[in-house]
């Protein structure tokens, strides 16, 4: 399922190399060479050329990113860099010095210096093996002589040198047809401007200077799952994800990884209850491979078998002991108390990952981007209209519409008006963890977001106050208020804390005795003080 090495700190002053794998369930000793094979195959041919050469590529991206947003850094990353200083003694470097350092550097690395760390640091001295697994598979962990035989197994067996085969393909297969801008108007009331395009998209364009080379691009149309079945839920939901995994165009995932290698782009599709869309962002020099990517996410999608099955298998694995965790049987139980066991409010288990059928996640999602002509893209950053312009032109423009005119379904998933108390039995631990939760409907506007933010500000100080510091139930306590529009507006606001399983019951009468304080008397005004102090050092 998952398996890497890296070289870094261990404890002070000792550094490690170290190799992680998580193999599938039943799968340790397969799983376990597999990963040892690749470091072998490292160790006697190291890596190719083509290899360094693009993350030297990525790591001059990244320097000069950096560079070019020395003004727009916080704070918190110069008060590092000075801890490192005097806890590590690493030279506190100023952004002129590590950039120019980097940049100086970086032509010079040989692939040869690299490959020799391989051998320095991957060795057969001072090395230990650690497994660990569930409690229910102690009896079936390997012995220390097992294991040695594993290495010695695939130390002897024969390796060949890795081929870095790379894509010479275009990303797309053919170029889109140029399409228009037909109108454009000022959006007074954001400073931003609303193009529509000849084939019915409408683009809002933001320019901004809070970074110095970044764009935001948002892309969202009306409909997702909520258009579907429940038969076909699962292989809706989880469609774009399997797409986005899968490459675009004429590239697979790992072909798409070496295209945009020293480039910062990144695009995703993704398809939620009411919407479906894209989200990424880009620099300037990398504008036309994201429009690139955002043309493919329509026209040239693909969902690749081997991709599909590897994705079902790794989440097979990593759900198969998801109930040995207490906070997932809590989960479960909350949300078949809140929402009768519909499917669309269910946690992910193996047995809904059975019901996602690859050819139909593969059409819904072409169903799902088949008409463009209710898309609406948001960019948002530092770029020059007329230098992106030609590119809304030739790649949103062409973008295929049908005019099919659709809007989401309200599926009227809500919340029951009446309470219940749910008490979950799980874990070793003496140990309870609380969580209250209030729902209902809403007067959404600008005005109340901000009271429903300040009550949650308001309310974890006196919570603070008294189950920690007055009662000292708790290390931690706090409330969360979240509300939204569409398609009903609606608010949900809990309180969560965790204390000792005796404790539980007179802290949860604690918490609700705030609350009605609140609800009678309202709130004390320092604390509505602290919030507006709070808000302003944000805008600031």
């Amino acid at each position: 399922m998952q398996a890497g090495g890296s070289i870094g700190d261990f404890v002070a002053n000792l550094n490690t190399f170290s190799l992680l794998v998580v193999p599938k369930p039943g799968e340790l000793e397969s799983g376990f060479k597999a990963m040892l094979t690749e470091f072998e195959r490292i160790q006697k041919y190291g890596f190719t050329q083509t290899e360094l050469d693009r993350a030297l590529a990525d790591m001059k991206k990244g320097n000069e990113m950096a560079y070019i947003e020395r003004d727009k850094k916080k704070s918190d990353s110069y008060v590092n860099r000075y801890l490192n200083y005097f806890i590590d003694n690493e030279p506190a470097l100023s952004n002129e010095a590590s950039y120019s350092l980097t940049k100086q550097l970086l032509p010079t690395l040989k692939l040869e210096e690299v490959n020799s760390l391989v051998k320095k640091y991957y060795t057969d001295l001072n090395r230990d093996i650690l497994i660990m697994g569930p409690e229910k598979e102690k009896a079936n962990l390997p012995t220390e002589q097992a294991v040695l035989g594993w290495v010695k197994a695939v130390e002897d067996s024969p390796v060949s040198a890795y081929e870095d085969k790379v894509s010479n393909l275009p990303l797309l297969s053919k170029e889109p047809t140029k399409g228009t801008i037909v109108s454009s108007k000022d959006v007074t009331a954001v400073q931003a401007k609303e193009l529509v395009l000849s084939n019915g998209v409408k683009v809002i364009l933001k320019p901004t200077d809070f970074k110095n080379d970044e764009i935001q691009i948002m892309a969202y149309s009306p409909g997702g799952t909520s258009l579907y079945a429940d038969a076909d839920y699962f292989s809706a939901s989880n469609a774009s994800s399997l797409v986005d995994a899968s490459g675009v165009g004429q590239m697979n995932n790992v072909e798409l990884t070496k295209y945009l290698a020293g480039k910062e782009v990144s695009i995703s599709p993704y398809i939620s209850e009411r919407y479906e869309g894209l989200s990424g962002s880009t620099d300037k020099e990398g504008l036309k491979n994201a429009f690139e990517l955002i043309y493919g996410y329509f026209t040239e999608p693909r969902l690749d078998s081997d991709v599909f099955q590897s994705t079902m298998t790794r989440a097979k694995g990593s759900l198969e002991n998801r109930l040995s965790d207490p906070n997932n049987v809590f989960s479960d139980k909350v949300k078949a108390v809140l929402y009768g066991n519909n499917i669309r409010r269910q946690n992910a288990t193996v047995e809904t990952l059975t019901k996602i059928d690859r050819d139909r996640a593969l059409a819904i999602y072409k169903e799902r981007f088949a008409d463009a002509s209710d898309f609406v893209f948001t960019i948002v950053g530092s770029f020059d209209e007329a230098q992106i312009k030609p590119f809304i032109e030739t790649y949103l423009a062409s973008l295929p519409a049908v005019k099919r005119g659709e809007n989401y379904k309200d599926l009227n998933i809500l919340e029951p008006n009446k309470g219940e108390r749910v008490v979950v039995h799980k874990g070793k631990e003496e140990k309870a963890s609380t969580q209250l939760a209030y729902y209902g409907d809403y007067n959404y506007s600008e005005s109340e977001n901000v009271n429903m933010e300040a009550l949650e500000s308001v309310l974890t100080i006196k919570l603070l106050e008294r189950l920690r510091e007055k009662e000292g139930g708790v290390y931690g306590v706090g409330a969360r208020a979240s509300f939204g529009k569409l398609p009903k507006a609606r608010y949900a606001f809990s309180i969560g804390f965790g204390s000792a399983v005796d404790k539980a019951d007179a802290l949860i009468a604690s918490a609700l005795d705030e609350v009605k304080k609140i609800q009678d008397q309202g709130a004390d005004k320092v604390d509505i003080e602290k919030f507006v102090a709070e808000q302003k050092d944000r805008m600031n």
